[in-house]
């Protein structure tokens, strides 16, 4: 009997054992089926970080080729800015080639009659007739000083004349052309 109950102890403590062998197992198993959910939550995530970014980088390609096309779009508008420009450039500067030409055409005539008129009033003895003339000497002497204002404005324009900043009376200036403005339109 006595062998028996060993028997059945050695048994019994194999079967606990056994029965431990068995919990390591099932923890081990625990563990390694939560270890693998892990990893398979690990795997979705970067699949779907992968998907995102797959994403991301189309979308940014075609952001890209988008700005590509709107860079080309602007470059054209831009060179097609800079034609018009360079047209606008050189109709302005035949406009003034222009008016220079026709102020060169107005300033020998207008310098041929001042110098007639010159000499009809030293000549003239008429009060009324040495009036008309002085009139008509005001008159061109003014067209006279327009032409050469345009004509030096195109030189300051090409370079050839410098403007140069004078300090000056502004109120005694412009009263001088306020003073001188009712007198011009009466002459006119």
């Amino acid at each position: 009997m006595s062998l028996q109950y060993n028997k059945i102890l050695s048994q019994q403590e194999n079967i606990e054992r056994q029965h431990s062998k068995i919990e390591e197992q099932i923890e081990f198993y625990s563990n390694q089926r939560n270890l693998i959910y892990i990893l398979l939550g690990a795997l979705v995530i970067v699949v779907l970080l992968g998907a995102s970014y797959l994403l991301s980088l189309r979308a940014k390609k075609e952001t890209n080729r988008k700005l590509e096309l709107k860079n080309q779009e602007v470059i054209e508008q831009r060179n097609q800015i800079m034609e018009i420009a360079e047209k606008a450039r050189i109709a302005t500067e035949e406009k003034f080639k222009f008016f220079t030409n026709i102020s060169h055409e107005f300033r020998t005539p207008l310098t041929l009659i001042h110098g007639a008129v010159d000499d009809l009033l030293s000549s003239e003895k008429s009060r009324e007739k040495r009036k008309d003339l002085g009139l008509i000497r005001k008159n061109s002497n003014r067209l006279l000083r327009l032409v050469n204002q345009l004509m030096d404005f195109r030189k300051i324009e090409n370079g050839k004349m410098k403007v140069v900043a004078v300090k000056q009376d502004l109120i005694f200036f412009l009263s001088l052309i306020h003073i001188s403005e009712p007198t011009r339109q009466a002459e006119i």
